[in-house]
Parts: C-alpha cells; sequence; structure tokens
C-alpha cells in the first residue's frame, strides 16, 4: 500500500515546478498566512524560507497530511493559477 508521501509527492511537484519563481515565492508566503488558510494550520516561516519545491512540498505534505491538496488547491487561487488547480483535480482523481 503506497503511503500518502508516494502518492500525493509527485502530482503536488510537478504542479509547482510550474510556478514561475515569483508566483513560488508567494504560495510560500501564502502557506503562512492565517488569514488565508482559515481553519487549516499555516507553516512556520523558518522551514520555507529558503525550502526549495521538493522541500516545500515534503512540508506541507507533514503539515497538512490529507488536506494537502485542498490547501494547495486553496493557495493556488489565492495566486490566480486556477489552471493549475484543474490540473492537479485531473491528477487526484488520476
Amino acid at each position: 500500500m503506497p503511503t500518502l508521501k508516494k502518492t500525493l509527492r509527485p502530482g503536488l511537484l510537478k504542479t509547482l515546478d510550474k510556478l514561475s519563481d515569483e508566483q513560488f515565492k508567494k504560495f510560500k508566503w501564502i502557506l503562512q498566512d492565517p488569514k488565508i488558510l482559515v481553519g487549516f494550520q499555516t507553516i512556520p516561516q523558518n522551514p520555507l524560507e529558503y525550502a526549495d519545491r521538493i522541500d516545500t512540498v515534503n512540508k506541507i505534505i507533514q503539515t497538512f497530511s490529507h488536506q494537502s491538496v485542498e490547501v494547495v488547491k486553496l493557495v493556488l487561487k489565492e495566486i490566480n493559477r486556477n489552471d493549475l488547480v484543474e490540473k492537479l483535480s485531473t491528477i487526484q482523481r488520476g
């Protein structure tokens, strides 16, 4: 039985790889903002400050577990990347 990390990681990483550096920076900033992530735990600044995309995906899965995809979709909507929300939905169903 595959672990959550093994099943989610490739799709989340592929999604974050499609962000520009500026979008990725904003993505990480939103993961720390309790006003945007209402109802979800935020990730402290320290682990994300110098995190690359792989480290960020690992931290997302560690923090949000089964809600990782839901949180990533929320953040993607905040940075106006609804195209990636749709692709992530396809990956999640697939």
